[in-house]
């Protein structure tokens, strides 16, 4: 608060009472808006847990499809080298 008085010091001489006051209320929503928006330590330690359980479950799919994929061929070529008799 007392840095408010003394910017509004300064500014009144050069700026006017109106505009100093202005410039100050100006100032003090602008930085409670940031404080409101400012994301805090829980809320980015909230966002990590929420992407690592996301890239489990799509390790986890991609895995299923490797080893889908990896049966899948194994059987084709066991069905192809029966097929054929040397």
């Amino acid at each position: 608060m007392a840095r408010t008085i003394e910017l509004y010091d300064m500014l009144k001489d050069k700026l006017g009472e109106k505009e100093s006051r202005l410039l100050i209320e100006t100032i003090e929503n602008i930085t409670e808006k940031v404080k409101a928006e400012a994301a805090t330590k829980a809320d980015l330690e909230l966002e990590v847990a929420k992407i690592k359980e996301d890239l489990t479950r799509l390790e986890m799919r991609l895995i299923k499809w490797v080893l889908g994929t990896g049966v899948g061929v194994v059987t084709f070529l066991y069905a192809l080298l029966k097929g054929i008799k040397f």
